[in-house]
């Protein structure tokens, strides 16, 4: 192997979505992320609050339109944030996968 060509024998992480504190404006932690290669088909999230897999992440952001930070989970010192009116209307019209 040459200087500068990647070792695909060990698993690395695939960054996809700023971590929630960064999507808010206020600096934050690492990146949301997959490890690759992953035995699994559908692999864990990594560094995220809701300790789940992909596909269930991407289901969590959509079931509150996108803004998935607004799911009702105490994260770091913050409160709960209420979901605003305008936010479930938006995802009552999006289709469930």
């Amino acid at each position: 192997m040459e200087e500068g060509d990647l070792d695909r024998t060990e698993p690395f992480d695939v960054d996809f979505a700023p971590d929630d504190l960064h999507t808010a404006d206020i600096s934050g932690g690492p990146p949301y992320a997959i490890q690759a290669p992953n035995p699994g088909v559908d692999g864990i999230v990594l560094c995220e609050i809701h300790q789940t897999t992909f596909v269930n992440y991407l289901r969590t952001v959509m079931r509150f339109g996108g803004m998935g930070g607004l799911s009702p989970v105490k994260r770091h010192e913050h409160e709960v944030l209420p979901v605003p009116a305008d936010v479930l209307t938006l995802a009552a019209e999006l289709e469930d996968f």
